[in-house]
């Protein structure tokens, strides 16, 4: 993208009006699969699939 003043502070302004109202995963609406992302990158030391499955179950009721 390149920068126009105007033009681009519309585009980018229209841009993040419906930054969430796409399907999940799509867009900027990752929804839940933040959580698998982080935990399949980095995991902390010890990190099981029943640690991420226990937080995906508090974020996801």
């Amino acid at each position: 993208m390149s920068w126009y003043p105007i033009v681009t502070f519309w585009q980018v302004t229209a841009d993040l009006t419906h930054a969430q109202s796409g399907p999940d995963g799509h867009g900027h609406n990752y929804d839940d699969l933040l959580l698998d992302a982080w935990a399949a990158v980095a995991p902390p030391d010890g990190w099981t699939d029943d640690d991420t499955a226990r937080i995906d179950a508090m974020l996801n009721p």
